[in-house]
């Protein structure tokens, strides 16, 4: 489930609801903006008929519509957001056994009042360490065998996102690396072998 991808009315409308899954500082490096704020359960205005309604004081029936819209549009932010955030929670839960969760589980409302931002930190800081035989895995499946009958971009993307995930387990991979991997796959398809003629003769920089 894609938050981005669900439209919203909170913040910039351009990142959906994409801040119900990040932190504060993931939200500013991904859009270089504030992460806005939760919409909170608007209070409903008193209708007119029940105010107090002197000739010194009459009812402004203008200024009643006017607050009445207001608590429309905010009582419509509010359910959407809600709506998304439990289907998002919902969704987490469905993927994500049970026993990874269970320390943020409250006795009576369970995960009820909890934020899907939340759960995913929760997983991040105790269940996300990658270790080495991660690392050894991601760089298997970097090298793993391209074919020619594939869109070059299956490659592409492979290499970068096993650069993004050595670099969040803070092993940095050098450009120079992920070309050397990407060369030496496609020179294994045995094709192009004038192309990689040429491609040597060119000195490194």
């Amino acid at each position: 489930m894609n938050a981005v991808a669900i439209p919203s009315d909170v913040g910039d409308s351009f990142n959906g609801h994409l801040f119900l899954v990040v932190s504060d500082a993931e939200y500013l490096k991904a859009t270089k903006g504030t992460k806005p704020t939760v919409p909170s359960k608007p209070i409903k205005p008193k209708p007119a008929f029940v105010r107090t309604n002197t000739r010194e004081n009459p009812v402004d029936y203008n200024l009643v519509k006017e607050e009445f819209n207001e608590y429309n549009i905010g009582k419509a932010k509010y359910l959407q957001y809600n709506h998304v955030s439990r289907c998002l929670v919902k969704f987490l839960l469905t993927v994500v056994p049970n026993i990874y969760l269970q320390k943020l589980s409250d006795p009576i409302t369970k995960f009820g009042a909890i934020e899907p931002h939340v759960i995913i930190q929760h997983l991040h800081d105790n269940h996300g360490t990658i270790f080495a035989q991660d690392l050894d895995a991601n760089d298997q499946r970097m090298k793993t065998a391209w074919s020619r009958s594939e869109p070059i971009e299956i490659l592409f993307n492979r290499l970068f996102d096993g650069k993004h995930f050595s670099e969040e387990a803070g092993d940095t991979m050098e450009d120079s690396v992920l070309t050397r991997i990407g060369y030496n796959t496609i020179f294994a398809t045995g094709f192009f072998q004038q192309e990689y003629y040429e491609w040597r003769k060119f000195t490194r920089i």
